[in-house]
Formats: C-alpha cells, structure tokens, sequence
C-alpha cells in the first residue's frame, strides 16, 4: 500500500507542476522588438523530470515550438529563452527550445 501512496503523491506533484506552468505560460504577452506573441500552451509533458512545453508558433503559422525545462528552471529564464526563438532561422519543425537552470540555449 505504501507503494501505491508514493505513486499517487508523484502524480499529484506532477499535476501541480504542469498546472504551474501552464498557467505561467499560457496567454502570456512576449514581446519581440516590434511584434508581440501571445502565448498559446497547447500541451505539457513530464519525463525523467523534464518538461515538454508545447507552444503554437504563431509567427511562422505553422507547427510548433517546443520548450524544454526543468522542474527549477525559472520562468523568467524560460521566458527569455522564448524570446531568443525570433534570433534563429531552423527548418526543423516543431522548434526546439533548452531552457535550464544553468543556461537557455536552442537546439
């Protein structure tokens, strides 16, 4: 029984965090130079206790980016990471963007 309390307790850490960050994110106004992008989390996912920001990409009108944390990466970081997406020119799809307690870089 004491397993299944841990489990449990996990999943609800878990659900606390992606709730975090969703509404960290979500409809948030980010501005780059001129242009302005509001925020859209279409899905989060936990694995190995990294998370996985799915984020529409309204400038390029089509797929996605990508945002990639830490559980302690803080959202101001994230958020500067974000920002820094304008500065690269990919043709990979969906975008993907390293945010991290030590560091922002993409990828």
């Amino acid at each position: 029984m004491a397993t299944a309390s841990l489990c449990e307790e996990a999943r609800r850490e878990d659900v606390d965090l992606v709730d975090q960050w969703f509404r960290a994110l979500d409809q948030r106004s980010i501005h780059m130079g001129m242009r302005e992008w509001l925020v859209q989390v279409t899905g989060i996912l936990i694995e190995g206790g990294v998370l996985w920001i799915q984020i529409a990409d309204d400038a390029r009108r089509a797929g996605s980016v990508v945002l990639r944390v830490a559980s302690t990466t803080p959202v101001d970081q994230a958020v500067g990471a974000l920002k820094s997406r304008a500065l690269i020119h990919t043709t990979s799809f969906p975008t993907v963007i390293s945010a991290t307690t030590t560091c922002a870089r993409l990828h």
